[in-house]
């Protein structure tokens, strides 16, 4: 899912971090301020990040706790600004696009 307010970080739940083998830092304890309010998380990288073509190696992400439904029913995690920063974004009151930046 693209959050619109545009996170810093690809977010995701615990449970979709570990099935996808994100590396974890159990040590980086931090608080999140999220549209549902106040989150623990914890810092980690992912080695790839693929949403359809467009693919973005070695991506900082924050990993949620043991949240049930922190994003909503089905969601895994959101898509932040350490992974869309990548691309060009365009947001308008139809749509989301993400492309490579050297596509025309």
């Amino acid at each position: 899912m693209v959050e619109t307010g545009l996170p810093t970080f690809v977010s995701l739940n615990e449970a979709f971090a570990q099935k996808a083998k994100v590396q974890i830092d159990q040590d980086s304890k931090v608080r999140m301020h999220t549209a549902n309010g106040m989150a623990d998380a914890r810092r980690g990288r992912a080695a790839t990040v693929q949403l359809r073509s467009l693919q973005a190696k070695d991506v900082a992400v924050v990993v949620h706790d043991k949240v049930r439904g922190l994003f909503g029913d089905g969601v895994d995690g959101l898509l932040g600004m350490s992974f869309l920063s990548r691309f060009n974004v365009s947001i308008d009151s139809q749509s989301v696009r993400i492309a490579n930046r050297n596509a025309k």
